[in-house]
This record gives structure tokens, C-alpha cells and sequence, in this order.
């Protein structure tokens, strides 16, 4: 059939317009994992509408398949073969859904200054579409349509909806809508790809045997479970490494750092190039009065998971403030919560935020700010870490190393009792 007859006959084609409008739209309600300029994540936020662009497809592949069943035609003999004439009926259908989910990938990246989508997600937003419109369209050539359609709208949608609310929670990666990707700090996971694109091949591969055949067999039928059962077997195996996020850690070589006269290194990713001479003034600084307070602190800064003790990881946006900086970094000093307080009682937990604030008000952070962060409400009989902290301050600079550092060796075990401020 020439394009132009399957363009003119096709539903897809009828409705692509319609379907990319939704996709759009649905696409400016939805926030991406990060709101920095960051490809990966703006493209994986359009891959959301797969959850409805999918299931569309499915129903109108069903009914491609059947206007063949209905014309009684696909037991007739071709010149080409099935397959060739599944793909070419259905194409209309998956070009538009692809376009579709694309488009939305686009509306992410435009409204943060960007236009190339990740080539990775959108392969796979193909071979997703490809794999419920040609099931569809098989479910349409051997079922009824009024049965078909419906069915392959239904079941598509539950299963590109329904694992997200699963557990274990790596099975919502298998069905491709990896859309909870990815924080700037990470990257696209390849086990998480490779999984939905083997799933995506096992449903192709369930088509393809079912609508080679000339007529309905339940053998043929039977068959068509096992290549997309081993797909997900296969695709199980290499998601369930992975957490409820399709990511890893991203490399160290989309760092950009810069040094200080004073020693200090801030190494931020690419995308926050722009700030990096304004965070290493506010790092600079920061250190030099936690210097001068007697306190020591790690010379280096990194948005990478640090690699050693001498260093320390910060994050920050394109939208942080000054404020926002300065407690990321004095966030980043505090000793890691211990292993031991998640089994049994944990002393010093109330006086992380108090040495938290300390850190904020040497480090620079403004009154107002101080205020907003730290004057919060306390349990009954408690003062807020913002008083503790000016009490504090009013000391002599021996009695606030004494606390800081007493303080600190307590919160990195559940034995030793927090240091109080003393008395005046």
C-alpha cells in the first residue's frame, strides 16, 4: 500500500495531532528530578506520558489489526510478508506516539535553555510504542475489536502504570518509563535501560508470532508467552541490582573545579559552571572563619560523593541563594549519621542541628536567615538550635571550640552524652 493510502487510512494519523497536544501538555504539569539544566533529567520528566501515550497506541494498533480481520483478508496470499505488513500498518501509529513522547522530552528541555533530548531515552520511548502497538495490533487481528481495544487500552496502561506502586521496587523500570531520572549528581542507569529494551523485544518477538500466522492457532498463542517470559525473566535479573531510581552515580569528568589563593578547591558539575567563582568566594570565606574559630576544616568541596575523608559533599542549584550555599557547605562538615542509631537510642541527635547552625552563622549565613533555618520549634523543655547557638557565641572562643569539637566526636557514636553550653 503506497505511504500516502496508509497515512489517509491509519488512526494514527488521524490522531497524532491530538495525542502530541496532550503529551505537551501533560508534560508542563510535571517536574523533572532537578530543576538545573540537565539534559538527562529534562528528558527523562517527558517520558511520563508514556503512562498514557502507551496504552493510545496499544488501542489504536487493535484497531489496525482489526480492519484486517474485519475484511477477512489476512488469510489471503501477499506478495509481501505479515510482518512487513504489521510494520507498515502500524507505523503511522507508532511514529505519532514517538513524536508524542518526544515532544514532551522537548517542553522539558526548552523551559531550562536546552534542545537535544537523550539520544538513550528516546530509542527506547521507540522500541516501548513499538512494542504495545504491535501487540495491539495482533490482539486486533484474533479478537473482536470491541473486546481488542479496549483490552490492549487496559491492560498497556496497568502495566506501564501499576510497577511504579510495586514492590520490589526495581520492577517499575522494566516497562521503560524511566521518568524518575535523574538528580544532577547521577546518570542514567544501563542496567535499566537494557532491562525495558529486552522486555520491549520480548513483546515485539510475542507479535511477531502471532500475527505471522495465517490463521488462529492456540499453539502459535502458547508460543508467544515464552519470548516475552524470558524477556522479562532476563530483564528482571538485571534490574534488581537498582533502587526505586533508574540512576548511578555520575563520572567525576562532568566536574569543573577551581582553587582558591587561600587552598581552598570547589569542584561543581558542568551545569553549574556559571556560579562557580561566586561558590568558591562564599567556600573561601567560610573556611577561613571556621579557620579562625579554631575549628579545622577540609580544604576541598565537591558535588561528587567524596572520595576521601579531606574532602566534603556539597550540592547547590542555579536558584540557591547565598544562604543556601553556605548551609550546604556547613551541612557538609557534619559527621555521617551512624550506623548504630538506626538500631537503639542515639544521644546526641538533637545537637546535629545545633552544631549545623553553628557552622551556618561562622560561615557567613545572615541573621534573617539564622532565623528562618534554625528558629524552630523545639521539644518541650529544649531551646531551638538558634538559641543554643547564640548562648553559644557569647562565650569566649575557647568555651566554642570545647563544645564544637566535644560535640562532634560525640554525634559519630551512640555512647558518648552531648556537650551542654555552659554557663556564663
Amino acid at each position: 500500500m503506497p505511504i500516502r493510502s496508509v497515512l489517509r487510512v491509519s488512526a494514527g494519523s488521524w490522531l497524532a495531532l491530538p495525542i502530541i497536544l496532550l503529551a505537551a501538555l501533560f508534560s508542563l504539569a510535571h517536574q523533572p528530578a532537578t530543576a538545573d539544566p540537565y539534559a538527562i533529567a529534562r528528558s527523562a520528566a517527558g517520558t511520563i506520558t508514556l503512562a498514557f501515550v502507551a496504552p493510545i497506541c496499544a488501542a489504536l494498533g487493535a484497531w489496525e489489526g482489526a480492519r484486517f480481520r474485519r475484511a477477512a483478508w489476512w488469510a489471503l496470499p501477499h506478495v509481501r510478508s505479515r510482518a512487513a505488513i504489521a510494520a507498515w500498518s502500524t507505523a503511522p501509529v507508532i511514529l505519532a506516539g514517538s513524536i508524542a513522547v518526544a515532544v514532551a522530552s522537548i517542553v522539558q528541555l526548552t523551559r531550562a535553555g536546552l534542545f537535544v533530548p537523550d539520544a538513550r531515552l528516546l530509542a527506547l520511548t521507540v522500541a516501548v510504542i513499538s512494542a504495545h502497538t504491535l501487540l495491539g495490533f495482533a490482539a486486533g487481528l484474533w479478537v473482536p475489536v470491541v473486546i481488542a481495544a479496549p483490552a490492549a487500552l487496559i491492560l498497556s496502561f496497568l502495566w506501564m502504570a501499576f510497577p511504579a506502586a510495586m514492590d520490589p521496587l526495581w520492577l517499575r523500570h522494566l516497562n521503560g518509563s524511566l521518568s524518575t531520572c535523574c538528580g544532577l549528581q547521577q546518570d542514567l542507569a544501563p542496567a535499566a535501560v537494557i532491562a525495558a529494551f529486552l522486555v520491549a523485544a520480548g513483546m515485539v518477538a510475542a507479535a511477531f508470532l502471532l500475527v505471522t500466522q495465517q490463521a488462529w492457532s492456540w499453539v502459535r498463542g502458547a508460543l508467544s508467552v515464552v519470548p516475552l517470559a524470558i524477556a522479562v525473566a532476563a530483564g528482571s535479573v538485571i534490574a534488581s541490582p537498582l533502587g526505586p531510581d533508574p540512576a548511578v552515580a555520575r563520572d567525576a569528568s562532568a566536574l569543573v573545579c577551581a582553587t582558591d589563593r587561600s587552598g581552598v578547591e570547589v569542584c561543581v558539575w558542568r551545569e553549574h559552571a556559571g556560579r562557580l567563582g561566586e561558590v568558591l568566594g562564599i567556600a573561601a570565606d567560610a573556611v577561613a572563619a571556621w579557620d579562625a574559630s579554631g575549628i579545622p576544616t577540609p580544604r576541598r568541596f565537591t558535588e561528587l560523593e567524596p572520595a576521601s575523608r579531606s574532602e566534603r559533599a556539597f550540592g547547590f542549584s542555579l536558584e540557591s541563594t547565598k544562604a543556601d550555599i553556605v548551609g550546604s557547605l556547613a551541612y557538609s562538615i557534619l559527621p555521617p549519621w551512624p550506623s548504630c542509631a538506626n538500631a537503639g537510642p542515639y544521644p546526641s541527635a538533637r545537637v546535629l542541628d545545633e552544631l549545623y547552625a553553628w557552622f551556618a552563622a561562622v560561615g557567613g549565613m545572615s541573621e534573617r536567615d539564622l532565623v528562618r533555618r534554625f528558629d524552630v520549634a523545639a521539644p518541650p523543655g529544649s531551646q531551638t538550635p538558634l538559641a543554643v547557638v547564640r548562648a553559644l557565641r557569647s562565650r569566649p572562643p575557647a568555651v566554642q571550640r570545647q563544645w564544637v569539637n566535644g560535640n562532634l566526636e560525640a554525634t559519630r557514636n551512640c555512647l558518648d552524652t552531648p556537650v551542654d553550653v555552659p554557663d556564663a
